[in-house]
């Protein structure tokens, strides 16, 4: 007998020897497991902001907008967060049908530099924050609270998504803003207009 390469080389009438065998193993289910219904194209595609309005999710400041505008959902929002070093995390969102098809789109600037979120502080009046992020934003927006029941956003704020650079602010959007303040207990925020809804599409 020669291995390959003849790497080496047997000649023998006779060797030990050994037969193993091996058992087929059957497993019996007693409860079969839950399954779970598939998710929706809708589902799988339509993108979240991470978390919704009136929640400050750990952030000092955070300004949230969203309009509605045909059959398009958009939706914007920037965080500074605690502990976070100067700046604002920033992230924009798009849903919309095509047809049947449902089309989601979303852009961020992670860790967008100092100035990108400017806001007063609590206590003052008016309420007001200008928000100027980096590439794939452009322009800025700018937030005044004159009152929890009269507030504006404005600006030239938009977001280039792939095929689509999409305005964020103006007239249709609705805002909200929030500025931590230990001082007041509901939503540890010093001005906190009231939730806002999408308008009817």
């Amino acid at each position: 007998m020669r291995g390959e390469g003849d790497y080496f080389q047997i000649a023998s009438s006779k060797a030990e020897g050994s037969l193993n065998r091996r058992f087929r193993l059957r497993c019996f289910v007693k409860h079969h497991r839950s399954s779970y219904p598939p998710e929706s194209l809708r589902e799988a595609v339509e993108p979240s902001l991470g978390f919704g309005a009136g929640s400050n999710g750990g952030s000092l400041a955070m300004l949230e907008v969203g309009a509605r505008q045909g059959h398009r959902g958009i939706a914007l929002r920037a965080a500074h967060m605690q502990g976070a070093p100067p700046g604002a995390e920033v992230h924009a969102i798009t849903f919309e049908y095509q047809g049947k098809m449902p089309v989601g789109r979303s852009a961020e600037a992670a860790q967008a530099p100092a100035g990108t979120l400017l806001s007063t502080l609590p206590g003052e009046r008016p309420a007001t924050a200008t928000l100027a992020p980096p590439a794939p934003f452009s322009g800025e927006g700018r937030y005044v609270g004159t009152s929890p029941t009269s507030h504006s956003w404005t600006g030239t704020l938009a977001v280039q998504f792939p095929g689509l650079l999409q305005p964020l602010a103006g007239p249709e959007f609705a805002s909200t803003f929030c500025v931590v303040s230990p001082l007041v207990e509901r939503y540890g925020c010093d001005f906190q207009p009231p939730d806002w809804q999408w308008a009817e599409g």
